[in-house]
């Protein structure tokens, strides 16, 4: 009965991640609808105080925490691609734990399905993650490189260290931590699920 309730509950995130993705998608076309699709924004941080004007085409505004380039397409097109592929791996996640849990449900745990799914939800943790940090990279280095230099404020990617004697602004991002933690747990219990496989065949046939 567990089973079942976890499996409704990862029914219930699948719903909730294809509609993020739609979501997503929505607000990609009323971009490029509006005419916004050039500019970049990102979670930023700073002295609190009012927006301040990062040359012609770039801002940052502590009182929403964002910074915004202009003009930057290709990068913004980069954000975008990185977005909906590390959406679109999480969806495939949790369906494939949904087929898990259902074959569990069914008393049928230790087969090549299942550490196959494993396997796979491994995987794609593994390459979202990885995704998510080369687009971050990639864009807040081409973020960076459109800003002119302000004098008194220094723009920082999100690891870098204090500059004295300016106004330091950071460029804010977590790194996927629990993803890949999660992606170590799915290979290991693939590999566990696969041992147990082998056991459950070994027995078999003694028996």
């Amino acid at each position: 009965m567990n089973a079942i309730w976890v499996r409704r509950f990862v029914d219930v995130l699948v719903a909730l991640f294809a509609l993020v993705i739609l979501g997503s998608l929505i607000q990609l076309v009323g971009s490029i609808m509006g005419d916004t699709f050039g500019t970049v924004t990102w979670e930023a941080s700073g002295h609190p105080g009012p927006e301040i004007a990062l040359g012609d085409a770039a801002g940052f505004s502590a009182k929403t925490g964002d910074l915004r380039v202009e003009g930057l397409y290709l990068v913004n097109a980069i954000y975008w691609l990185a977005r909906l592929v590390v959406l679109g791996l999480m969806l495939a996640v949790f369906v494939k734990l949904r087929g898990i849990l259902g074959r569990i449900a069914s008393s049928d745990m230790f087969n090549d399905a299942n550490v196959d799914a494993l396997r796979r939800i491994g995987w794609f943790l593994l390459i979202a993650s990885l995704v998510s940090i080369g687009a971050t990279i990639i864009v807040q280095a081409g973020m960076l490189n459109a800003l002119p230099p302000i004098e008194g404020i220094k723009v920082h990617p999100s690891i870098s260290w204090d500059a004295k004697g300016v106004n330091n602004i950071w460029l804010e991002y977590e790194p996927p931590i629990l993803p890949l933690l999660m992606a170590f747990i799915a290979f290991l219990s693939s590999s566990a699920f696969r041992l147990g496989m082998n056991f459950r065949e070994d027995s078999e046939s003694v028996v």
